[in-house]
């Protein structure tokens, strides 16, 4: 995972510097893969935390439970306050602090979705 992240941004600065065809292969390659790579090593990760330490999972099971009611709504949101149109990437000079807001405001929006959504089909199904 480290060396797919620094590859991604050293391949990331070299793209912003030349433009043209290295911006095409980022776009269209490098990131679809470390996207993948990411996720992987997120489960992969996860899984071996829960499976090694069963108190940890104990402890955890109302956080994912509760993650997973609201998992398709933080994937379709959370990309518009990373890179999107809302991004928060630049909000401030501190980066924890933007990742915090970015995460705050993935959680708000999602749960807001999550909702509407409910709304629209228990309407549909009266």
């Amino acid at each position: 995972m480290i060396s797919a992240s620094a590859a991604r941004l050293i391949i990331k600065h070299y793209a912003d510097l030349n433009g043209g065809n290295i911006k095409i292969i980022y776009d269209q390659t490098v990131i679809p893969y470390s996207h993948c790579i990411l996720g992987f090593w997120l489960f992969f990760t996860i899984y071996k935390l829960l499976t090694r330490f069963d108190s940890l999972s104990d402890k955890l099971y109302n956080i994912c439970k509760t993650l997973d009611k609201y998992s398709y709504e933080i994937y379709i949101c959370h990309f518009m306050f990373l890179a999107g149109v809302l991004s928060m990437r630049d909000l401030t000079s501190i980066i924890a602090i933007n990742i915090i807001l970015a995460i705050m405001a993935t959680i708000c929006y999602a749960i807001i979705l999550n909702r509407i959504s409910r709304y629209i089909l228990n309407c549909l199904h009266k």
